[in-house]
């Protein structure tokens, strides 16, 4: 995000991921901002993950633009923590999804942000965002030149609820389960570039290459996006593993952001069921550079319909 796009009061912001959801600025400063977004066709066909992907995406756009605000000359809030709370079913395709943020502390250069989502007036996401202000260095951008930020490599500290054990995952099955098959034929699954390498025991793993569509700018991945890739993985899994009668509902997702995901090379999404109840499932995800360096982690729980 550029110090031109954070005064802007209104209109599109002209970043490939931020078009794609049709970002709408209605109104930013003083440490607040509100935007819309329009869930569009490509998130059709999944309930499941359609209302986490949508709601996340523009959680990090509404709330980064609440940071930017705060924001000094030569710098800009670069994301490190999004938790987004779900509070109701998803919003059919064509819902215009309208978010409102405002800065609730700030110690030197990190920030806390905490704002809703609303459809019709009602909510249906809360969400809060730790960011960090880095500096600005000027490089190219394959869509948007100027600003690219020189983003802080977080520690790679396991999360106290969830560490995958290592295990080694069963081969690719001859054929694998229509479960699977119907989620990574999803829009939003071939917009993102994800394929089956492993099916094993509570554990996927996958490759994805996502399409420009899910770029922010200077070649990585926008971090709204980074929700989308993990969902779809953790969805491939709850496919392969749960009862087809027992309707998952997702409640929540923490995204750990480490370093920027890069676009144009292969990348690595794992997801992995650390803990399993008779109602929660709780699923940790890793995204890895073609490096096998981790890029995100996101950790997400999902209720188990009672009736199955």
């Amino acid at each position: 995000m550029t110090p031109a796009e954070t005064t802007a009061p209104s209109g599109s912001v002209r970043l490939p991921f931020c078009d794609l959801n049709h970002l709408e600025v209605l109104e930013v400063g003083g440490g607040r901002a509100r935007c819309a977004t329009t869930a569009g066709p490509w998130l059709a066909g999944s309930d499941e993950f359609g209302i986490p992907s949508a709601a996340a995406a523009l959680a990090d756009m509404v709330l980064m633009y609440a940071c930017s605000t705060r924001s000094t000359p030569g710098m800009m809030p670069v994301t490190a923590t999004l938790r987004v709370d779900l509070w109701t079913d998803p919003p059919p395709v064509g819902s215009r999804l309208v978010g409102e943020a405002e800065v609730q502390g700030a110690d030197g250069d990190l920030l806390l942000v905490s704002g809703r989502i609303g459809v019709g007036g009602r909510t249906v996401a809360t969400a809060t965002i730790r960011s960090m202000l880095v500096p600005l260095v000027i490089g190219p951008g394959p869509s948007l030149p100027g600003a690219t930020p020189v983003s802080p490599v977080a520690a790679e500290t396991p999360h106290p609820s969830a560490t995958p054990t290592a295990r080694s995952s069963a081969a690719v099955p001859e054929a694998p389960t229509p479960a699977v098959d119907a989620v990574l034929a999803l829009p939003a699954a071939v917009l993102a570039g994800m394929e089956l390498v492993a099916l094993g025991d509570e554990r996927i793993d996958l490759t994805a290459r996502p399409g420009a569509d899910l770029e922010r700018t200077g070649g990585v991945l926008h971090g709204g996006a980074v929700p989308l890739l993990s969902g779809l993985a953790s969805s491939a899994l709850l496919a392969a593993t749960i009862r087809t009668q027992q309707r998952p509902r997702r409640l929540d997702l923490t995204a750990d952001y480490i370093r920027p995901t890069p676009m144009g090379t292969s990348l690595s999404v794992t997801s992995t069921i650390v803990q399993r109840t008779r109602r929660l499932i709780k699923i940790h995800s890793e995204i890895l550079d073609a490096g096998g360096r981790i890029t995100a982690r996101v950790y997400e729980t999902a209720a188990l319909d009672s009736t199955a």
